[in-house]
């Protein structure tokens, strides 16, 4: 088998997982904020959860700017 038909024949199984998956409804997220970020619109959080969550942050203070590691390390 050379290289040619060993190419078309990962892809022709490429493409049979692909549709299988999509298919059956699977999907791959390529990270964990993607998968919760799926889950939050498919599954949006009750009214009042998600009004104590918005005021919750509302009163946090505003992050500190992060300095360049050099600056943390020599400590200006």
């Amino acid at each position: 088998m050379n290289q040619q038909q060993r190419h078309e024949l990962r892809q022709q199984a490429e493409a049979t997982a692909a549709q299988k998956t999509a298919a059956s409804g699977e999907q791959d997220f390529a990270t964990v904020e993607d998968l919760l970020r799926h889950d939050r619109e498919q599954n949006p959080p009750p009214a009042k959860v998600a009004d104590r969550l918005a005021s919750s942050i509302a009163a946090q203070p505003p992050a500190p700017a992060k300095l360049p590691w050099w600056k943390r390390l020599f400590d200006f």
